[in-house]
């Protein structure tokens, strides 16, 4: 037991050491810069310290006060680095760009300035100049796997399937065991049209333990592809039972593989129709949709087509003060008085006598159709 206490006060004893050889060090820096203003050196090894540590604050601090008195490449580097963890993606890319040669933007030998840029602007959304930096940072640094994997995901999305192949094909020639890799390169053979290339794929990763929904969701998609229906089907089983049935697209997907097995079309039918119920779009985001619709044309005075969209968004949300106002207006419009009786009637209904002059305005055109119907003998 007594050793025990012993081992147990060494260890604190040597992490305080290190702890207060670390203070010395950071101020014996200071007192180093203290004395000597111009002490560039001193700024960065303080700069460097504190990346170490995380603390961006002061790192970006001793790097720009070095960077004032001996403006390197170096500690220009550094700084592009400090601005992109702080999100300053603009000055990152100005820094990064100052690192390439002026004449063609060729990168210098290290290529991390061109790949940090590429995850500038990835973070940016410019979706055309990230890929330009992330296919330059290939070409010249095929093995950084994050930059590849970002780079082939973004042609995949944007129809560009093959060229994310390539890539992904030129990897494997040097390491074909990163699963990271072969997932990506699965779905781009699945997306590029290649999809027995993309069973393969998918398949050595099933035998490798990756069962994800994604994956045994596009292995489906992939044997659909091939007519395979029967490993399809259990494919989408696998994925369905992993969601427990609440995820739309995959229910979707095994309900219409279902359909072309007889002894299975009533299940499939029945899949189908609670995918249908899970995809439905949330009837706020629906109401506000259409009702965005119909106010457009109603400032275009383009009353009939507002009243299309407005009686869609009425499917949604039927008791709305705000539709039934709009309904009335457009009605009113379009010289429909009993339409326009009846929701502004309504209107009145939902947000009783509020006093606005909206409201006191509907009320008198209400009390204008009632008396014009009593003069016409007709029924109000």
């Amino acid at each position: 037991m007594r050793c025990i206490v012993c081992s147990f006060l060494f260890i604190v004893l040597s992490v305080s050491a290190v702890q207060a050889q670390s203070i010395s060090v950071v101020e014996a820096l200071c007192d180093s810069v203290a004395r000597d203003t111009t002490d560039w050196r001193s700024m960065m090894r303080l700069a460097h310290y504190y990346r170490d540590r995380a603390n961006t604050v002061r790192t970006l601090r001793w790097a720009e006060r070095a960077y004032a008195i001996h403006p390197s490449d170096t500690i220009k580097h550094e700084l592009a680095t400090c601005y992109y963890q702080r999100a300053d993606y603009q000055r990152c890319i100005e820094l990064c760009r100052e690192l390439l040669t002026p004449t063609d933007m060729v990168p210098v030998p290290d290529s991390s300035e061109v790949y940090l840029m590429a995850r500038c602007f990835e973070r940016l959304e410019m979706v055309d100049s990230t890929l330009r930096y992330m296919a330059l940072e290939a070409e010249r640094n095929i093995e950084n796997q994050s930059n590849l994997v970002s780079l082939s995901k973004l042609l995949i999305g944007n129809k560009m399937a093959k060229r994310a192949v390539d890539y992904l094909e030129r990897y494997s020639e040097i390491d074909s065991a990163n699963n990271a890799v072969n997932a990506t390169k699965a779905l781009a053979y699945y997306n590029a049209g290649y999809p027995r290339k993309a069973i393969n794929e998918y398949n050595r990763l099933v035998d490798g333990g990756d069962h994800r929904p994604s994956t045994l969701y596009y292995l489906g998609m992939s044997y659909l592809q091939v007519d395979r229906k029967y490993d399809a089907l259990e494919c989408f089983r696998k994925c369905n039972d992993i969601y427990n049935g609440n995820n739309g697209l995959t229910l979707a997907m095994l309900g219409l593989v279902e359909l072309d097995f007889d002894t299975l079309a009533v299940k499939g039918e029945n899949d189908i129709k609670n995918a249908i119920e899970l995809m439905q779009p949330d009837s706020n985001l629906l109401f506000r949709l259409y009702f965005g619709l119909g106010d457009y044309y109603a400032s275009l005075s383009d009353y009939r087509k507002a009243l299309d969209y407005f009686r869609m968004a009425g499917k949604c949300k039927p008791e709305s003060s705000e539709l039934s106002y709009q309904l009335g207006y457009c009605y009113y419009m379009a010289g429909d008085v009993d339409n326009e009786y009846l929701y502004w009637s309504r209107y009145l209904e939902l947000v009783g006598d509020d006093g606005s002059f909206v409201t006191q305005g509907v009320r008198q055109r209400i009390d204008k159709i009632k008396e014009e119907r009593f003069m016409k003998g007709e029924e109000i």
